[in-house]
């Protein structure tokens, strides 16, 4: 805290405030020299910028995730706003950490609020190009396990998924620049920023101007954070993304859902994850991802966005092809959801067993891999796993491969022929490119394979069940 006996008493005041929300903060020096920064910049005339005031935060040495801030002058009707900026924070964000500054004559006062949820041991900020750095540590027992990320200065992520809730990753710095690292939890409620912290390393150019967030209506808003997202798309040299109806109508849904029940998260206690509004919504595409932000214009919830490792990774997908935007007003701010998505040409679609083959064919031979044999004994064994598949009221891929091996042993037996052991795959196939995120049908050892493939009665998807002799089961998805 700066500011002595009146900021005592503002403390006073706001630990029973956060107590009555069910938070536990301590005080915090990083966010109380941020809460001086603004007082600053307030009585400058100067507004506040939600980026800038991020990235303050971030150079007084805050790992965790800044939640609210409010300036204001004491013993005004102003002297309640960090009540508000408190009642910003969705419900489901614990706030754990305060910062407070009170001018010297006791007049005005500036309060930040924060998250920390993980627990790192001191590493430097600064490094020498070739210099490693190695990361440990542990998130919040609320997660299930933790996602770290690198942002390079090129703008490519490197991730690591961490397989319980400790954090242990060794990170190398090969040339100069600033590199963003951050931590994830990620749970029930989903992937959760928990720690953003920039490294600097080598020589270090000056960080680029922000772009001056202003607020505007709901609408305005989504149309220019899809132009921000698509320069930046333009940036990194890839592909515009289009507008797409049927994705904002279910990022609608979301934004509604966060700003109504007063939490923010991508997985929600009434809708479920990203993928189950999708299927919900009855929308069809191959590839998919989602991004949430609160923020007071566009501008700053794209900073927020590109300045998130992760994030990022996402609004730079080039896997995708179409989005859709959805802002809503959250308190004072708005809450901002995109929905990403890859949608395939109808006619760049597969439509039966003979384009599914020809398709596989040629991705083994784009890979310089052996064509493997069309045997008849997989193939029969194949349509037998894709017809119980399309015959159980809840399909299930074990059902189908149940079926598959009793089809396969009785056409041996029935042929008084032999066959290797054998692996499978079944599902939905959107996009032939779904077809190269799949091991198996790479892998050199594929000798023999039979496939069958229906459309689905919508024409969106084609079911295909293939199985493949000589392919290693464990790699098999």
């Amino acid at each position: 805290m700066v500011g002595g006996a009146a900021a005592r008493d503002l403390e006073v005041e706001l630990l029973t405030e956060l107590s009555g929300r069910g938070s536990a903060a301590v005080a915090d020096g990083a966010l109380a020299a941020t809460a001086s920064w603004i007082l600053d910049e307030l009585l400058g005339d100067r507004p506040l910028d939600q980026s800038s005031t991020e990235a303050i935060t971030r150079r007084n040495g805050f790992a965790g995730v800044v939640l609210s801030m409010a300036g204001f002058e004491l013993g005004s009707s102003q002297g309640s706003l960090w009540r508000d900026a408190i009642g910003r924070v969705p419900a489901n964000l614990p706030i754990t950490r305060y910062g407070i500054s009170v001018t010297s004559d006791g007049r005005a006062a500036a309060v930040v609020f924060g998250n920390v949820e993980v627990s790192l041991t001191p590493f430097s900020s600064r490094f020498a190009v070739n210099e490693s750095m190695e990361l440990r540590g542990e998130v919040g027992p609320r997660f299930a396990f933790a996602r770290v990320f690198l942002t390079k200065p090129d703008g490519s992520v490197e991730q690591r998924v961490m397989p319980s809730r400790a954090v242990q990753a060794k990170f190398s710095f090969a040339s100069d620049g600033v590199y963003k690292l951050e931590v994830m939890g990620d749970g029930e409620t989903g992937p959760v920023i928990v720690a953003n912290v920039p490294l600097s390393v080598g020589t270090v150019a000056p960080e680029r101007a922000r772009a001056v967030g202003h607020a505007t209506t709901p609408a305005e808003s989504e149309v220019r954070l899809f132009e921000l997202l698509n320069q930046s798309r333009a940036a990194a040299r890839l592909p515009a993304l289009a507008q797409d109806e049927e994705l904002r109508d279910v990022a609608f849904l979301h934004s509604t859902d966060m700003a109504e029940h007063d939490f923010f998260g991508h997985v929600s206690a009434t809708t479920g994850d990203p993928e189950a509004r999708l299927r919900r919504a009855g929308v069809v595409v191959s590839a998919y991802g989602e991004n949430i932000a609160q923020a007071d214009s566009p501008e700053n919830a794209h900073d927020s966005l590109m300045s998130s490792p992760g994030h990022r990774a996402v609004m730079l997908g080039a896997q995708f092809t179409h989005v859709g935007i959805a802002a809503v007003p959250a308190h004072s701010a708005l809450v901002y959801t995109l929905v990403f998505a890859r949608r395939v040409a109808p006619e760049a679609m597969l439509h039966d067993a003979r384009d599914l083959q020809a398709a596989f064919l040629a991705l083994r031979a784009k890979n310089g891999l052996s064509a493997p044999i069309a045997d008849d004994i997989y193939r029969v064994a194949a349509e037998a796993g894709l017809a119980a598949y399309l015959a159980a009221p809840v399909p299930t891929s074990e059902l189908a491969v149940t079926a598959m091996h009793a089809a396969l042993v009785q056409e041996v037996q029935r042929r008084h022929a032999s066959r290797a052991g054998s692996c499978s795959y079944v599902g939905e196939l959107i996009d032939p490119a779904q077809m190269e995120q799949n091991p198996a049908l790479i892998a050199p050892g594929v000798r023999r394979f039979g496939l069958a493939a229906q459309a689905r009665a919508d024409g969106k998807a084609l079911l295909v069940m293939m199985v493949l002799e000589g392919a290693p089961c464990a790699e098999t998805r």
